[in-house]
């Protein structure tokens, strides 16, 4: 009796031995599941944290771009900006800017980075929970590239009695040495300056890499008041693209360079009286707007007479090229911007830029030829009650636009920018502003002032990355 119970004794004792091993067991298993849960839960949250501070450092660097596309003299000061949460996570940004867009030599950001001129590199840094940090840095450069009065991406050339020089319009001052030149290209005669008579008030500039004594050639004895340099990134010269979603209107028959076509559908025609009793016929309907004014003026001694016109356009998208010829004038009323399929100005036709209530942008699908001799023919930017300022009338060129040619007497105040087109400004005219080109060419007796006040013009395409890296 007594070994049985013994052996029962025994059994039990067994039993509770391994009914407390499998608890152990159970219990570290499922401590270890619990750790595993834990640690990959952290692992999820650390990842996500992670993220949320790479996208808060992108969206501190996409800030500072937005401001320095409207204030190119930014250097990410504003307190309201630095330490900003973004919405819905708990994560914010700091931004430390390094601005050298309107500098001429080289500087060095915080962490070491050497700065070009031209560009400006941001130092985004991304925090979220646990003190989880990201940081970036991008080096970005303008869109709008009037750092200097004449660019051409492949070639300029300079003969004549020309003269460069530079000016402020927004203080009225001269800048002395400021009416440089520059050509992105590196190879043989990039720059040519041509003649005993050309002034150049400011340096030549050609791309990197260059053999600056063969890139750049002096005929005669030109008066340059500066240096030979080379720069050490090329301009960024990007193409201009026709903004989305504008109005399309139907130009008039008198300005048309080719037939606009059909009228669209639910447009009426309406009948408008001239003053010399002919009709004209206006689309409406939202296809087109339009005034036109008309008068005759008596020549003299013949007691002939030539009639003037003038015709007011609205900002938009016109469907064809413009050609403004004889006695025309066409007035763009600013605020806004218009688009063409070319543009030709000749005789005594007139375009006036009207900027009184604000700048006008005029982007040309085509080439663009204008020609005109003072008060009678030529572009004129008309900014009633002051001097017209260039950054008031800016015309753009697309990949369309290949052929620029400016000639005559007239003045002009616009900053002209065609990165695809052969430029050819000859004759007597004096222009205020700035030209950028494919190739650029001035010749004759033009007077040249380059205005520096267009550096700060808002970018063609805001700011583009040209560099991205993690820290």
């Amino acid at each position: 009796m007594k070994g049985s119970s013994l052996g029962r004794k025994k059994q039990k004792g067994m039993s509770v031995a391994i009914a407390l091993f499998i608890i152990s067991v159970v219990v570290v298993i499922g401590f270890a599941v619990g750790m595993i849960g834990y640690n990959h839960l952290n692992q999820v949250n650390t990842y996500k944290y992670k993220n949320q501070t790479l996208y808060a450092a992108e969206a501190g660097v996409q800030r500072a771009l937005l401001e320095l596309k409207n204030n190119r003299e930014w250097d990410g000061s504003d307190p309201e900006i630095n330490m900003e949460k973004l919405p819905t996570v708990e994560s914010y940004y700091t931004i430390s800017v390094s601005n050298n867009l309107s500098g001429t030599s080289g500087m060095l950001a915080p962490d070491g980075a050497e700065v070009p001129p031209g560009l400006v590199y941001i130092i985004s840094t991304g925090q979220g929970p646990r003190n989880i940090k990201t940081t970036i840095a991008v080096m970005a450069r303008s869109g709008r590239p009037f750092p200097w009065g004449i660019v051409g991406d492949e070639k300029v050339t300079l003969k004549g009695n020309i003269s460069i020089d530079a000016y402020n319009s927004e203080t009225g001052q001269q800048e002395a040495g400021k009416g440089s030149v520059a050509c992105n290209n590196y190879l043989e005669d990039s720059i040519v300056v041509s003649g005993t008579a050309a002034e150049v008030d400011g340096d030549l500039y050609v791309g990197p890499d260059a053999d600056i004594d063969s890139a750049i050639r002096i005929n005669g004895f030109p008066d340059i008041s500066g240096d030979k340099k080379i720069m050490s990134s090329p301009i960024n010269l990007p193409s201009v693209e026709i903004p989305d979603n504008m109005d399309v209107f139907q130009l008039p028959d008198t300005l048309q360079m080719v037939p606009a076509g059909d009228i669209i559908a639910g447009g009426d025609e309406t009948p408008i009286d001239n003053t010399d009793g002919s009709t004209q016929k206006l689309a409406v309907g939202g296809i087109s707007k339009f005034k036109s004014n008309s008068s005759n003026s008596s020549g003299s001694g013949s007691g002939g007479g030539s009639k003037e016109e003038e015709i007011i356009l609205e900002p938009g998208q016109y469907d064809s090229g413009m050609k403004v010829t004889n006695n025309q004038t066409v007035v763009l009323q600013g605020p806004g911007q218009f688009v063409f399929n070319g543009l030709f100005l000749t005789g005594k036709g007139k375009l006036i830029s009207d900027t009184t209530n604000g700048p006008v942008e005029v982007y040309v699908n085509g080439d663009i030829k204008m020609t005109g001799t003072f008060a009678s023919g030529g572009i004129f930017n008309r900014n009633l009650g002051t001097t017209p300022r260039p950054q008031d009338l800016v015309i753009l060129g697309t990949k369309e636009c290949t052929s620029v040619d400016i000639t005559g007497t007239s003045d002009t105040y616009m900053a002209l920018y065609t990165p695809y087109a052969d430029v050819d400004m000859r004759g007597n005219s004096r222009m205020w502003g700035a030209l950028v080109g494919k190739t650029v060419t001035v010749h004759g007796n033009p007077d040249f002032h380059f205005d520096t006040a267009l550096k700060n013009l808002a970018p063609l395409s805001g700011l583009e990355a040209v560099s991205w890296h993690r820290l």
